[in-house]
């Protein structure tokens, strides 16, 4: 079973970002809220996916850790591609709105990861 509790300070960086984002999308660009919204939380999931991943295989020894690591890449990067691909032709929003909020979503959230990422593997070799 996996302890969450030791991530209680990373969700909650998550979910604030999550949420100041989305409101200052609603408020600024109202009409363009909808194709804002969907690329931040396409790009939200893909960093949240990860999240999950790492904190399922964190404990694993180093060979098992990497084998699960590089299979889940593989299989979450054809999963978001997909699912960007299957959105940007099939929605009927401002596409390079979605676009941009996906890429500015996908960073900012990267960025916390490769915090935890680091703090994961700095506690385990300390």
């Amino acid at each position: 079973m996996v302890d969450w509790s030791r991530d209680k300070k990373e969700l909650t960086a998550m979910t604030a970002g999550a949420s100041v984002f989305t409101a200052a999308g609603l408020i600024t660009v109202p009409e363009l809220a909808f194709s804002w919204g969907v690329g931040y939380f396409t790009g939200w999931f893909a960093v949240l996916s990860h999240f999950v991943v790492i904190r399922l295989i964190r404990d694993l020894d180093q060979q098992a850790f990497l084998l699960w690591f590089y299979l889940s890449v593989f299989v979450r990067f054809f999963l978001i591609l997909t699912l960007f691909t299957t959105l940007l032709l099939s929605g009927n929003f401002e596409q390079i709105s979605f676009t941009l909020s996906f890429i500015i979503s996908y960073i900012f959230h990267s960025v916390i990861d490769v915090i935890l990422i680091n703090k994961t593997f700095a506690s385990r070799h300390s």
